[in-house]
């Protein structure tokens, strides 16, 4: 069966048999992708942005299980002061 091209909108919620998403917050670009690389060889999805303010604009947030943050990386908007609806 072909399908339409038409994708079902699942933000917040993962396929079943999908893996996580872990985003990793890093302003150290040598740092960023390696960190994105390393949680993708455990299995999870990954994705890296260089700042919370990318981060938390980027489609996939809704998605994201879990939030990897480097302290120099969380700037005024603060990860950690934002909570799972």
């Amino acid at each position: 069966m072909k399908r339409s091209g038409r994708r079902r909108d699942t933000r917040g919620h993962r396929s079943p048999g999908e893996a996580p998403l872990v985003a990793s917050v890093d302003d150290d670009a040598s740092v960023r992708q390696p960190t994105r690389r390393l949680i993708h060889s455990f299995g999870y999805r990954a994705e890296a942005f260089g700042s919370d303010e990318e981060f938390l604009s980027a489609p996939c947030v809704a998605q994201t299980a879990r939030v990897r943050a480097a302290d120099e990386a969380t700037g005024e908007i603060g990860l950690q002061q934002r909570s799972p609806k």
